[in-house]
């Protein structure tokens, strides 16, 4: 494979790492300059009126992938993907005027100003990993938060995936955070006291949190395995949940 000169990612992918991947089987030293093409098709975004909605839904992906795709390229300087039909690189004028020897990451030392939000957080998991193998399955804990809303975090078990929701009460619904704002509000330091709130309330929201998922992807509660919940709490205000629904009702 390292002898091939073309790329051709077919599919649109959720994150950089894949076209980065397969790039990299092409993207080899060699004793001579030579050329290597990299296409990336996606779906044309036809305005017809009953596919529109599906067409924003490419777009609104596609401009996602760029935006990771530019978090990515901090690390791995690699440029695989453009906004632009076509864009010539020159890999040697983007090539770092360091040398690169095998050596073991050091996390603890990492600058985090250049660094991707993703191994940011990579480091704080790697300086509590030992610890955090060690909790057991289903912790509940509450969370006192920045944000104006209750909510409401489930890390959720099913087919041999983890999936990570974030549930609104006063919504109903499950929203759709990117991951790297979920890990950024579910974020908290070992100091950090645990919020008083009651803990049958939490019980009963994730409950609905769970039913409410269940009936969007159209599966049973029972095949779903709860690993954990976080309940969080707005402004750090010590009230119960019924009486934080109040006030935003009133509101």
């Amino acid at each position: 494979m390292q002898d091939a000169s073309v790329v051709i990612n077919y599919d649109l992918s959720w994150t950089p790492i894949e076209p980065i991947q397969r790039a990299g089987r092409v993207l080899r030293p060699w004793d001579t300059f030579r050329e290597v093409k990299l296409f990336t098709f996606i779906p044309k975004l036809a305005q017809v009126e009953d596919i529109q909605k599906e067409a924003v839904n490419i777009t609104k992906r596609w401009d996602r992938l760029i935006d990771r795709h530019r978090e990515s390229r901090k690390v791995t300087l690699v440029p695989v993907l453009t906004q632009e039909d076509s864009q010539r690189i020159n890999m040697p004028e983007i090539a770092p005027d360091i040398d690169v020897t095998t050596g073991i990451l050091d996390f603890e030392n990492l600058d985090d100003s250049e660094v991707s939000i993703f191994y940011q957080h990579m480091k704080k998991l790697h300086e509590v990993r030992e610890e955090a193998e060690t909790l057991n399955s289903d912790l509940v804990s509450a969370l006192n938060y920045q944000g104006s809303s209750i909510l409401l975090y489930l890390l959720l078990f099913f087919q041999d995936e983890y999936k990570l929701v974030v549930y609104s009460p006063r919504e109903e619904r499950c929203l759709n955070y990117p991951p790297e704002r979920l890990l950024n509000l579910i974020e908290c330091e070992p100091e950090e006291p645990i919020a008083f709130v009651d803990a049958d309330e939490i019980e009963a929201l994730a409950d609905k949190a769970i039913a409410c998922w269940c009936q969007t992807h159209q599966v049973e509660p029972a095949e779903v395995l709860r690993e954990c919940a976080l309940y969080l709490q707005p402004g750090g205000q010590e009230k119960t949940v019924k009486e934080l629904l109040q006030k935003e009702l009133l509101q």
